[in-house]
């Protein structure tokens, strides 16, 4: 059986994005992969609205496909080249045997069950015998799969609150789902907002597997004059203090948000001091708050 090996290096106060752009174009290097050192809930990694966080080797280290029989030291050597230092450049090997990567990969992918009527499955997943609602995604590119506590936190909030006299503005829409989940719930007006491009193709793809129509903006270029009676936000911190400005111009009635731990809901709090927010629900050290205007 064929076998391949992983290098992981670490390389704490790099910026790394250059030397991920330099090994990526080695021709004995596969594959180039970063990953967080900190926790998820410790990790300051997220994109801003107009810029995004430095990679830097304090907070990620660098792991390299090659293959089985590649000697590490022939990497150091040519990252301690490239660096142009001198020191010791601490790494490990991992050598693992190949396999069926898609079937791998899909497996990964399993059904949540958000309550007994809602649930989410990947698209290669053909069992429909189910009594509710039934959310299907391409999870393939990582725009957000309904595993994350956020998420189902936001679309349990969802099936119990959207109706047919909804508006909704799913900000960060990411891979669509909860905009998905709001028209599914008969919400007579959906639109997203999201920054990366690539999130909103994976998007659009979602709403082909689930027969709906949504229309989803980058962010750069998002204007409106339309007010939403619901405003949902599954973001970090950081870009929900940002929006807060946006926000209140495009609330009518409620704003839903999520993606915060339970630590940091008194700083949102203040900082959405236009309208009064409250923790409603929380999963793990995960909160949903929950702001209505009179």
């Amino acid at each position: 059986m064929k076998k391949w090996k992983n290098i992981t290096i670490d390389i704490p106060s790099l910026d790394l994005p250059l030397l991920i752009d330099y090994t990526s174009n080695l021709d004995e290097i596969y594959s180039v992969s970063v990953f967080d050192k900190l926790s998820e809930q410790e990790s300051n990694w997220y994109d801003h609205n107009h810029d995004k966080k430095t990679i830097n080797g304090n907070e990620h280290f660098l792991k390299f496909l090659v293959r089985h029989d590649y000697n590490a030291n022939q990497l150091i050597e040519i990252i301690k080249h490239f660096l142009n230092v001198n020191h010791t450049i601490k790494y490990h090997e991992e050598i693992f045997d190949d396999k069926n990567w898609i079937l791998h990969t899909q497996n990964k992918f399993q059904p949540v069950n958000i309550s007994k009527k809602l649930r989410i499955i990947p698209k290669w997943i053909k069992d429909m015998h189910f009594e509710g609602k039934t959310i299907i995604i391409n999870p393939g590119l990582g725009f957000g799969t309904g595993s994350h506590p956020t998420t189902q936190l936001c679309l349990k909030w969802i099936e119990k609150n959207v109706n047919s006299n909804s508006s909704v503005l799913d900000y960060g829409s990411g891979s669509g789902i909860l905009s998905i989940a709001s028209k599914m719930y008969k919400a007579n007006f959906v639109e997203g907002v999201e920054i990366d491009n690539k999130a909103i193709e994976n998007a659009k793809q979602n709403n082909k597997l689930n027969d709906v129509t949504i229309n989803y903006h980058y962010s750069k270029n998002f204007k409106t004059n339309k007010k939403y009676n619901i405003i949902l936000a599954n973001i970090l911190l950081p870009t929900l203090v940002e929006l807060s400005p946006l926000f209140k111009k495009l609330a009518h009635k409620q704003v839903v948000i999520s993606g915060i731990l339970l630590s940091q809901k008194d700083f949102l709090i203040e900082s959405y001091d236009w309208i009064e927010m409250k923790e409603i629900d929380t999963i793990d050290e995960w909160v949903l708050m929950h702001g209505k205007l009179q």
